[in-house]
């Protein structure tokens, strides 16, 4: 079962007792902007976590016009090398690629850079774009959120509940067998990248 960014609203406004909304569409209630903030920064912060599901590969070519430089949009939160560049440690410095092994931004073809080569990216996806159980977590987290902005004990301990029975969830769905591994070479990245940061 999908979620959509109106069933997340309707089920924060329904934790503190107000009635559900039909439309996010302009003009909106305080209450239900709120909502939206508190489902907008849970969002972000789950598609921080490098995962498997909001990961991809992509052919980067260095700009020539802007000192070889490689940029990325605002859904781009993350990088990681791929084969043969697993001695490079990338990173974002703002929206621009940069090898911190050594300490350039610029990716030109005269320093044996390719004219294009692959790298990892970690995105932060539209709601609509995320996985059900990824929904159902992220909803989870804004509900903690949008509690505790009531400083109610009861409205806390219904958040923190849906919010354990939400992460058991999305990391079975996360890490069944087959799907993420401890010893393959992404993972222990992913791993190695973590203890870094």
């Amino acid at each position: 079962m999908s979620y959509s960014e109106l069933d997340g609203v309707n089920r924060l406004l329904a934790l503190t007792g107000e009635a559900p909304v039909t439309s996010l569409a302009p003009p909106q209630s305080s209450s239900v902007a709120a909502a939206r903030v508190a489902l907008e920064y849970a969002r972000k912060g789950v598609c921080n976590e490098p995962t498997l599901w909001n990961e991809e590969k992509q052919t980067v070519t260095p700009d020539t016009g802007d000192n070889y430089a490689v940029r990325f949009g605002a859904d781009v939160v993350d990088v990681l090398p791929t084969e043969p560049y697993e001695q490079h440690r990338f990173v974002l410095r703002g929206n621009q690629l940069w090898d911190t092994v050594l300490t350039t931004g610029s990716f030109d073809p005269a320093n044996g850079w390719p004219v294009s080569f692959e790298i990892r990216v970690l995105r932060i996806l539209p709601f609509e774009q995320c996985p059900s159980a990824v929904q159902a977590y992220i909803i989870a987290k804004a509900l903690v959120s949008h509690a505790g902005g009531t400083g109610d004990a009861t409205l806390m301990g219904i958040a923190n509940q849906e919010m354990l029975d939400a992460r058991v969830a999305y990391d079975r769905w996360r890490t069944p067998p087959g799907r993420y591994g401890m010893l393959d070479k992404q993972s222990a990245q992913y791993f190695t990248r973590l203890r870094w940061r």
